[in-house]
């Protein structure tokens, strides 16, 4: 099996993205969230949160981007 890592490079969450694209959100209790923000700051979660409340109840601080999707 071939060896997989994650090179670090969060940015602070006042420089993401506001159209659409999809990202990795990182919160300070050290949940993170695969999510896009609308225009309007909102954001909209795809996985990693296990209930959605538990999302809302908190702001994330960094995000990065995804890495780009494996060719098959």
């Amino acid at each position: 099996m071939a060896e997989v890592f994650w090179i670090s490079n969060w940015n602070p969450i006042e420089t993401a993205p506001k159209d659409g694209t999809r990202i990795l959100l990182y919160f300070e209790s050290g949940d993170m969230a695969v999510a896009y923000r609308c225009d309007n700051g909102e954001w909209w979660t795809f996985a990693g949160f296990p209930d959605s409340e538990r999302m809302w109840n908190q702001h994330p601080s960094h995000w990065m981007p995804l890495p780009e999707e494996p060719t098959l």
